[in-house]
């Protein structure tokens, strides 16, 4: 009996084990296969978008509220855990140890990584329209262009990622930790191009949710501003104003209701 059942282990060892182990995956995507059609490259974008957080309760409430608005009189907390948190904002007198600092340089360099990583797969994709792949790359550009905008307002020139093809985990956390600060000329320049590419090659498409020519001059407009490039500013928001198909709302006081 023994010799029986060892002879059918064998057997099954030998016929049985590797169509019984191949296991088909339905918890990841494949690569090759997902990416090279619209839907594939569209998931890449939309988390794109998600890393690049800005109106939900911690993107929203922590990092543009707390940094942009608690130092003005526009916006103030009192009581509670966040206020503690919070007074040194408040109060002109923060330093590198506050966590909210860290968190949005943190969250805004994924979402630059998240747009690289759509970058590089537009432009190694075959099978895919051109047309919407030059969209696709210009919503990325659009994301990129708009993180490094707002890490400058808190930072001033930080570092510019460029990750070559092939480079591998390590490569990325070596050029990760020791690119060195872009000069203020440096980035003024990346920044503008990713957002003139944006504006060159989206439609103004009315309001959405995905980045349009509208949304690229808009931020080119403050971009512009912040940088003193008076003239710029003015060409770019009158585009936006006198071509986008734009209007202001019409009674300002319902903008903040429900119906509005």
């Amino acid at each position: 009996m023994k010799k029986y059942i060892v002879s059918l282990l064998v057997l099954f060892v030998i016929f049985g084990c590797e169509d019984f182990l191949e296991e088909e995956v339905y918890t990841e995507f494949e690569p090759d296969a997902f990416l090279q059609d619209q839907s594939g490259i569209d998931a890449l974008l939309t988390g794109a978008y998600g890393q690049l957080d800005l109106t939900d309760f911690g993107g929203g409430r922590d990092y543009t509220i707390i940094l942009g608005e608690f130092p003005t009189d526009i916006a103030w907390e009192t009581g509670g855990g966040l206020e503690r948190s919070v007074i040194p904002i408040m109060g002109f007198n923060w330093d590198p140890t506050i966590e909210y600092f860290d968190g949005r340089y943190n969250e805004l360099y994924s979402a630059i990584a998240a747009a690289n990583n759509v970058l590089l797969v537009t432009s190694t994709v075959d099978g895919v329209n051109q047309e919407i792949l030059s969209k696709a790359e210009a919503e990325a550009r659009f994301i990129r262009g708009m993180g490094y905008y707002l890490l400058h307002n808190l930072f001033g020139p930080t570092p510019i990622i460029e990750i070559p093809d092939g480079a591998t985990l390590d490569e990325i956390e070596v050029i990760g930790r020791e690119t060195a600060r872009a000069t203020e000329e440096e980035y003024r320049k990346y920044v503008e191009e990713d957002l003139l590419f944006a504006a060159d090659n989206l439609d103004f498409g009315g309001v959405s949710s995905r980045a349009n020519r509208g949304s690229a001059l808009a931020l080119l407009t403050k971009f512009y501003l912040n940088n003193k490039q008076w003239l710029k500013a003015a060409e770019s928001a009158e585009e936006v104003i006198n071509e986008g198909g734009y209007d202001l709302y019409n009674d300002y006081t319902t903008l903040f209701s429900v119906d509005g």
